[in-house]
């Protein structure tokens, strides 16, 4: 089995919720890989601002997922753990960098967000973030 470890963030910008659409048009909450660089929250907020030049800070964390599926293009089972944190930016403005898996993003209402997000346990992410989200205004990092 082929490991994978990740970042993401269920970012806020008011009551809007950022989302990417990747390369098999599945919506998703945003994410980066960490294997090369540990985990670090820092490293989430540079990267995220590498790939979408938006500030933003990160609060709590508020669960992990994982994944275990099968790559029919690697031929071989995958494992893929997100550690999930809320994070908030204080503009609505992103540019989305040309990368594969990165193929339209945006902020969208909350009620739109749960419709739209492709997997279970991202919208059980959004729906625990949003029990905290009007009580954790302070930034950890």
């Amino acid at each position: 089995m082929l490991y994978r470890n990740y970042i993401g963030g269920v970012v806020f910008h008011k009551d809007k919720v950022f989302m990417i659409q990747n390369e098999k048009f599945e919506w998703i909450l945003p994410r980066v890989r960490i294997d090369e660089f540990g985990h670090s929250k820092n490293i989430y907020v540079d990267l995220f601002w590498q790939y979408f030049k938006m500030e933003i800070a990160l609060k709590e964390h508020i669960g992990d997922s994982v994944y275990e599926f099968y790559s029919v293009s690697r031929e071989v089972p995958m494992c893929n753990t997100v550690i999930w944190y809320e994070a908030k930016t204080l503009e609505e403005s992103f540019t989305l960098t040309k990368v594969k898996g990165r193929e339209n993003a945006g902020f969208y209402e909350v009620k739109d967000a749960l419709e739209k997000l492709t997997y279970t346990q991202e919208r059980k992410i959004l729906k625990e973030s949003l029990k905290d989200k009007n009580s954790a205004d302070k930034a950890i990092i």
